[in-house]
């Protein structure tokens, strides 16, 4: 063996490379980007499709209530409520060719610019998920860790090859003791020099390959966290302009797809009845009572209660970890300010100290004090990364209404949590998927959810924040068949949350 090739101090080298840093797709923001004119003016013309229609309905609906005999128009018209609705549609669209009352958008009607501006999504959500799988292929980390895997399979090799060399000597003698027979009673087999020689030839070629590649395997593994951290810096202007595009593309195909007759119609039929039924009835009206007025349900979130008692992962110096004990008390007690106060002098005697970092951000986070708490969960993050440490930093990120950093946080907070359903992981799902909304993302996670399990099996975080976005886009029976998977894989808190939010939106509605 090569005495200069020292293999503990090689890996020592390959292992001390770092990560890339952990990166998930950049998403812009989007909260100023307004419909274009031409889609707003397309929608507008959408607004009154059917004008004719709805009078002709609403004046048969008056007649209805104004007159006797009102069950017996009310069973023929309900009767042949689809095929009057085709003839008065039919009527107006015929008018319509007649009266030139219906302008056209740069040589389009309204329609077929709602029509363009689906094609122009569909196409545009195509491009973006080219993109988003190039980032997963060429800037992910699962790159560098599976050369580092490769690298560690290496060292491993390296590390059994006398004891292959001796299994391949011994199988030869073995075979020899078949093939040639003894000289003398009782004598072991004499072992060909030639072979011998060749297995001592193929362990000491494969040997030096090893130590070529173990000796490069630090450089190698700079050079891909170099080349994925390029592909980022490449990829991060175009994934942005693929974004913004489709975001652009969506809003002008929600303004032009504009379509104003369903509850309008409704209430005006509704209206036409009830006025017809007071022509009729005039002389002995009906008392109608106030309806009674909405609950408005807050959003607002109470603060998660004091922490547990958790393990300090390191030694930290006796006169930083009395600070911190007795921060622990202090925060036990509701004691923010001073517990904040112990808690930096203890981070300012061990910067390294990553759990006193943490409850740092929670006391500044109770406090309102949401800057300062930012910082001092990034360095929990650094020093003792965990789901708390990211959740904090995604609630003090959320409570500043910077939507796209706190789902970022939020979302790296699920990777590290596990299935811990608490408080404070439901409440992370449901600032997540808020987040969403106001970054106007809800429809886009919503698509690659269902995408995805088409394919697979979602997780059991997948199903709850599925739930959540059908609740909060107005989906309810698709939320309700999510909470029913939760309820059934016994996820009790994650069902619980989704009823609640069912009930809550039934409520507002």
């Amino acid at each position: 063996p090569n005495q200069a090739f020292i293999l503990e101090n090689i890996w020592h080298n390959i292992h001390q490379v770092e990560a890339p840093w952990l990166a998930s797709v950049p998403h812009p923001e989007t909260n100023e980007i307004v419909a274009a004119p031409e889609a707003r003016k397309a929608g507008k013309l959408r607004f009154v499709e059917f004008p004719l229609t709805g009078l002709m309905l609403a004046a048969i609906c008056f007649v209805i209530g104004a007159f006797g005999g009102c069950s017996f128009f009310l069973i023929l018209f309900v009767t042949n409520a689809t095929r009057l609705f085709q003839f008065l549609t039919a009527l107006e669209q015929r008018l319509r060719k007649r009266i030139d009352v219906w302008p056209q958008l740069s040589g389009k009607t309204a329609t077929d610019l709602q029509q363009s501006y689906e094609a122009e999504r569909q196409a545009a959500q195509a491009a973006l998920k080219i993109l988003d799988d190039r980032w997963q292929a060429e800037a992910s980390r699962e790159i560098f860790f599976a050369k580092k895997d490769q690298l560690k399979a290496h060292y491993e090799e390296y590390e059994r090859l006398n004891q292959k060399r001796l299994e391949r000597l011994r199988e030869l003698e073995q075979d020899s003791g078949r093939l040639q027979p003894a000289t003398a009673a009782g004598a072991a087999p004499r072992l060909l020099p030639r072979s011998r020689w060749q297995v001592e030839q193929e362990i000491k070629t494969r040997r030096l390959e090893l130590e070529q590649v173990l000796e490069q395997g630090a450089e190698t593994l700079q050079t891909v966290r170099q080349q994925i951290e390029s592909k980022r810096r490449e990829m991060h202007d175009d994934l942005l302009a693929a974004q913004r595009r489709l975001a652009q593309i969506e809003a002008n195909h929600d303004a032009a797809s504009q379509r104003a007759l369903t509850t309008p119609i409704v209430a005006m039929l509704i209206l036409s009845f009830v006025f017809g039924a007071g022509y009729n009835i005039l002389s002995d009206p009906i008392p109608y009572e106030t309806p009674p007025s909405k609950t408005v349900v807050s959003d607002s979130k109470p603060l998660p209660p004091p922490p547990p008692p958790l393990k300090v992962p390191h030694e930290p110096p006796p006169e930083a970890a009395s600070f911190y004990a007795d921060a622990r008390v202090l925060l036990q007690q509701n004691r923010f300010r001073e517990a904040s106060e112990k808690l930096r002098a203890a981070t300012a005697l061990d910067p390294k100290f990553g759990i006193a970092f943490e409850d740092l951000a929670y006391a500044l986070y109770q406090m309102k004090d949401f800057k300062e708490a930012v910082p001092a969960a990034k360095q929990a993050i650094y020093h003792h990364s965990g789901f708390r440490s990211y959740a904090l930093l995604g609630n003090s990120y959320f409570e500043q209404k910077q939507w796209d950093s706190a789902r970022v946080a939020f979302d790296q907070a699920f990777n590290e949590s596990g299935h811990d359903w608490d408080e404070d992981y439901l409440m992370a799902a449901q600032r997540y998927v808020h987040a969403l909304g106001k970054l106007k993302l809800q429809a886009l996670e919503i698509q690659k959810l269902e995408e995805r399990a088409t394919n697979s099996r979602l997780t059991l975080l997948e199903q709850l924040q599925l739930g959540l976005l059908y609740s909060e886009t107005g989906k309810l029976l698709e939320a309700e068949t999510q909470r029913n998977i939760l309820a059934k894989e016994g996820a009790t808190e994650g069902a619980k949350l989704l009823t609640a939010r069912i009930n809550k939106t039934l409520r507002i509605d």
